[in-house]
C-alpha cells in the first residue's frame, strides 16, 4: 500500500500497451521511480495498473506520462473512459491475435510439409513480412526502444528470436548453395512465434478482464436515472446529477441511484449483490440504503448521503482494485529474478551460439535455430504472472462471497494465521438489544406483557425501550412482527407517560397503568414479587438485562433483552476449531455474559472487561509467543486490535456502507457472517498454494526448457527444438499458470 504524505497525490494509470512480462514491471518501476517528484510506485501486470504517488511541486501528471511514453509504455488514466475501456476490454489484442493466426497458418502448413518450391517461399516470405509490420510490429517497436535504451525485456527476445529464425530462412532461400544438404527455411518458426505469442496475450487479457468484469458490474447496477422529490413533485434526473441532500423516490422493483438514509416509508431490500446475503433486509426509517441494491418491497423516500466516488460501490471497485494489484512479500523473490532475468537470457543465447559454432562449425543452422530457441523458450511472463494472477482472482472471489480485502498482502498473512481472537458483540451476536424472552405472572399472558410494555415504551429512546418497541413493531430487520401488533403498529395507546432515568417509566396504556424497570424501581413504586427475584441464569438469558413489568401495581412479568447470538456463530467457531486454530475472545462486556456466549459457541478462552488497549496487549503477547493472530471485530472500538493484529478483519454487520467506508481492518465480512473468518483463512491458503505452484512451475519450466531449447542433449538424444515448438510451449507455460490461478474462482463452491 501507499503512504500518502500530507502534500502527495496519488495517481493510477493504466499501462495498455507495453506491459507483457516481470522484466517489463520492473523496467516501469524503475523509470517511475526516476521521475523526479515520484516518491513510490508500484506497477501489477496482471492488472496493468500503476498506482503512482508523487509531489505535485515536483512532478505533474503530463511529465510521469511522457516519462512512460519514453521508456516505450502507453498509459491511460482511469477518467479517460472510452479509451480505456477500448483498450481494456481485450478487443485491440483480439483482433491483433486473429489477424496473425490468419497469416501464420499458410506458412506454418506449407513449412510443416515441406513444400519449398519457388512460389512456397515467396508465398512464406509474403505472408511473414506481413505479421511482422502488421499485427507483430509493436513487438519490434518495443524491442527496438528496449534496445536503444539497453534494457532488454520479453518483447527483445521474441524479436531477436524471429528476426534469426528470418534471417535464417533468407540465407536459406537467396543462398541454398552455401547449405549442405537441404538449406534451412523457417519463415514458419518466426510466423508461428509471434502468432502464438499474440494469442497468448490475449487469451490473458480475456481472464484479466474476465475477473475485473464481475467488480464493474456492480457499478453498472446503479440506473441511469433517479425520481428526485421536489417542494414543486416528482422529477426524473440524471443519476450522475444527483447532490448529497436530494430526496429521491424508490419503488419496489427498482434499483436505488445513490447511497443513502430512509427518509419516509419502509421496505425490503435485496443487498445480495454487495453483502452475499440472500435474503431481503428490512429497512425502517433511518435505515442505510446503498445504490445498486434493489427495493423488492415497499416504496421509500431516500435522502442522499454519499455520491460518485464517494460512494459504496465506487469505495468497493476502487478498493478491490487495490487489493488485486499489490504484491505479496512471496512475490519478491519473482520481482529479483527478473530483474536480471532477460539480460542472463540474451548472453546464453550468445553463447549458446558461439559453442555451437566452436564444437560443431558444419552445424551453423543447428547454432541459429538453438540460439533461436533460447531467446524465445525463456520468456519471464509465467514467472511474472505467478503472483499477481492468484492475487487477483483471489480477491475477486473474496468480492463475489461478501469479503472485501483492501490488501493483497492480507491474504499471505491470512494463510498463516495461529489464533483468531473475536470480539463479542456485533460479531458472534447480533450487536442491538432484542427481546430473548418474556414470562408472565399467574394472571398475566406473555403477550399481554409485552404489548403493553411496548405501549409504555413508546415514549422513551432508551435502546432497552427500542428492543421492546421492535419485538411487537418488528423494527428491526431479523424481528418477526408479533401478534400483539396490528398492521399499522401495537394495538395499544400510552397517555400519561412519566420517565424516572436510569429506573423506567410508566404510562396509562390502554386505560390500564403500566410500570417498566429494573427491580428496583419496580419496588420504589410498592410493587414486588416472585419473578423480581428470578436469577436469569436460572431463565436461560444469563448475561441479558431484565425489564420488569408491572400492571395495574401488580407484578405481571418480566422481559429479558439481550445481545442475541447470531445464527451460525457456533458454526464459525467450530470451523476455526477443526482447521487447528486457537479460538479466543476478546471483549469489554461483563463477564457473565462474556461467559455465556462463549459458553454458546464452544470458546474456552474468554478476555473479558477489555478496554480497546488490553485488547491490544492481549494480542501483543500472543505474538510475543510466536503466534500469528487474526482480530476480529466491528472496526471502531477494536481498532487498535484490528490494527496491531497480524490480520485485521472488520465485521459490517448490519451497515455494511459504513464499513467499508470506515477503513478499518485488512478485510470487511460485509455480510456479517462469523463463517466467512473460515472462508478467508480457507482463500487464503489455497492462494499461497496456488502461488507456489505457479512460481515452482515457472522456475521449473525454464529451468528443464533451457538446457533443451540449447541443444544440450543433441550430442546423446538427437534432440533439437525448433524455435515454433518453443514458442507453442512459452506461450503454454504462461497459459497454464493463468488457468492454474483461474481454479480460485471455483473456490468454496
Amino acid at each position: 500500500m501507499l503512504t500518502t504524505m500530507p502534500d502527495d497525490r496519488e495517481l493510477t494509470l493504466t499501462l495498455v500497451e507495453g506491459l507483457h512480462c516481470a522484466s517489463c514491471v520492473a523496467r516501469a518501476e524503475k523509470v517511475l521511480l526516476g521521475t523526479p517528484g515520484v516518491s513510490a510506485a508500484t506497477v501489477n501486470l496482471a492488472t496493468r495498473e500503476a498506482r503512482i504517488r508523487f509531489s505535485p511541486g515536483g512532478s505533474t501528471i503530463a511529465s510521469i506520462k511522457t516519462r512512460l511514453h519514453d521508456a516505450g509504455f502507453v498509459p491511460e488514466e482511469d477518467t479517460e473512459g472510452a479509451a480505456h475501456q477500448h483498450h481494456d476490454d481485450g478487443a485491440v489484442e483480439r483482433q491483433r491475435a486473429l489477424l496473425a493466426i490468419v497469416l501464420a497458418a499458410p506458412v506454418v502448413v506449407l513449412g510443416m510439409l515441406h513444400l519449398h518450391a519457388h512460389w512456397s517461399l515467396w508465398l512464406q516470405l509474403v505472408l511473414t513480412l506481413a505479421l511482422m509490420v502488421g499485427p507483430g510490429r509493436m513487438i519490434f517497436i518495443s524491442a527496438a526502444k528496449a534496445l536503444r535504451r539497453v534494457q532488454p525485456d520479453m518483447d527483445t527476445l521474441i524479436a531477436l528470436g524471429t528476426t534469426a529464425a528470418l534471417g535464417l530462412s533468407l540465407a536459406g532461400m537467396f543462398q541454398p548453395a552455401l547449405w549442405p544438404g537441404m538449406p534451412p527455411i523457417h519463415f514458419e518458426s518466426a510466423a508461428a512465434i509471434i502468432a502464438l505469442v499474440l494469442l497468448g496475450r490475449w487469451l490473458e487479457a480475456r481472464a484479466r478482464v474476465g475477473t475485473a468484469a464481475a467488480l464493474h458490474a456492480l457499478l453498472a447496477r446503479r440506473p441511469p436515472t433517479a425520481t428526485r422529490v421536489t417542494e414543486h413533485g416528482d422529477e426524473t434526473v440524471l443519476a450522475i446529477a444527483l447532490v448529497v441532500g436530494d430526496r429521491i423516490r424508490v419503488r419496489a422493483g427498482e434499483p436505488l441511484p445513490a447511497d443513502g438514509v430512509v427518509d419516509e416509508g419502509s421496505g425490503e431490500v435485496d443487498e445480495a449483490m454487495l453483502t452475499g446475503e440472500p435474503l431481503p433486509v428490512a429497512k425502517p426509517l433511518g435505515g442505510s440504503v446503498t445504490g445498486g441494491t434493489v427495493l423488492v418491497a415497499g416504496s421509500i423516500i431516500v435522502r442522499v448521503s454519499r455520491i460518485g466516488a464517494d460512494s459504496v460501490l465506487a469505495r468497493l471497485v476502487d478498493q478491490v482494485r487495490t487489493a488485486q494489484g499489490a504484491k505479496l512479500p512471496i512475490a519478491r523473490l519473482a520481482d529479483r529474478i527478473s530483474a536480471w532475468f532477460v539480460p542472463a537470457i540474451v548472453l546464453l543465447a550468445i553463447a549458446t551460439w558461439i559453442i555451437w559454432r566452436l564444437v560443431a562449425p558444419e552445424l551453423s543452422a543447428h547454432a541459429l535455430l538453438a540460439a533461436a530457441s533460447v531467446l524465445v523458450i525463456a520468456c519471464p511472463c509465467a514467472l511474472g504472472l505467478a503472483t499477481p494472477t492468484a492475487v487477483m482472482v483471489a480477491v475477486g472471489r473474496a468480492a463475489a462471497r461478501g469479503l472485501l480485502i483492501r490488501n493483497g498482502a492480507a491474504l499471505e498473512d491470512a494463510a498463516a494465521i495461529d489464533v483468531v481472537a473475536i470480539d463479542k458483540t456485533g460479531t458472534l451476536t447480533e450487536g442491538r438489544p432484542t427481546v430473548e424472552r418474556v414470562l408472565a405472572e399467574p394472571g398475566f399472558s406473555e403477550d399481554e406483557v409485552l404489548r403493553l410494555a411496548a405501549g409504555a415504551e413508546m415514549g422513551s429512546e432508551h435502546p432497552l425501550a427500542r428492543a421492546v418497541r421492535d419485538a411487537v413493531l418488528g423494527g428491526a430487520d431479523h424481528q418477526v412482527r408479533s401478534a400483539a401488533s396490528g398492521p399499522d403498529g401495537p394495538r395499544s395507546q400510552a397517555a400519561d407517560f412519566r420517565s424516572t432515568p436510569g429506573l423506567g417509566v410508566e404510562a396509562t396504556v390502554d386505560g390500564r397503568r403500566v410500570a417498566v424497570g429494573n427491580a428496583r424501581f419496580l419496588r420504589s413504586l410498592g410493587v414486588d414479587g416472585p419473578l423480581l427475584a428470578l436469577r436469569l441464569e436460572d431463565a436461560g438469558v444469563a448475561g441479558a438485562s431484565a425489564l420488569y413489568v408491572a400492571i395495574d401495581g401488580k407484578p405481571a412479568g418480566l422481559i429479558a433483552v439481550g445481545d442475541k447470538l447470531k445464527p451460525d456463530a457456533a458454526a464459525a467457531v467450530a470451523a476455526l476449531q477443526s482447521r487447528g486454530i486457537h479460538v479466543a475472545m476478546l471483549t469489554g462486556d461483563h463477564p457473565a455474559a462474556a461467559a455465556r456466549i462463549a459458553a454458546a459457541v464452544g470458546i474456552t478462552d474468554i478476555h473479558a472487561g477489555l478496554l480497546p488497549a488490553n485488547k491490544l496487549e492481549r494480542i501483543h503477547a500472543w505474538q510475543r509467543a510466536g503466534k500469528r493472530v487474526a482480530m476480529v471485530g466491528d472496526g471502531i472500538n477494536d481498532a487498535p486490535a484490528l490494527a496491531g493484529a497480524d490480520l485485521g478483519l472488520a465485521m459490517a454487520g448490519h451497515d455494511a456502507a459504513n464499513a467499508i467506508a470506515a477503513g478499518a481492518g485488512d478485510a470487511v465480512v460485509l455480510n456479517g457472517r462469523p463463517t466467512a473468518i473460515a472462508d478467508l483463512l480457507d482463500l487464503a491458503r489455497a492462494t499461497r498454494r496456488t502461488i507456489w505452484q505457479n512460481l515452482g512451475g515457472a522456475f521449473a519450466y525454464n529451468l528443464l526448457a533451457l538446457p533443451l531449447a540449447a541443444g544440450a542433449f543433441y550430442p546423446w538424444t538427437g534432440w533439437l527444438l525448433d524455435p515454433m515448438i518453443a514458442a507453442a510451449a512459452m506461450a503454454a507455460s504462461s497459459l497454464t499458470v493463468v488457468g492454474n490461478s483461474l481454479r480460485l474462482r471455483n473456490h468454496g463452491t
